[in-house]
């Protein structure tokens, strides 16, 4: 995990200083974070503007090496 100026300091609980990190929270943290990223792209799996089945069919043809 990236620690930047904005996630460390004053009213954070992550700091730059190795030894210091809650390291449970920040686990947490990043566990939300993943499942905040799951549902979105499970939303967009659901979206019926965007064409899954086609693009995963190409991919298909793709990978057995037939190319039309």
């Amino acid at each position: 995990m990236r620690v930047s100026k904005e996630h460390s300091g004053d009213g954070n609980r992550l700091s730059p200083f190795r030894g210091t990190i809650d390291w449970a929270w920040a686990e947490a943290q990043a566990e939300a974070e993943f499942e905040a990223q799951r549902i979105r792209l499970i939303h967009r799996l659901h979206d019926r503007d965007y064409p899954y089945p086609q693009v995963i069919r190409k991919l298909a043809k793709l990978i057995e090496g037939n190319f039309d």
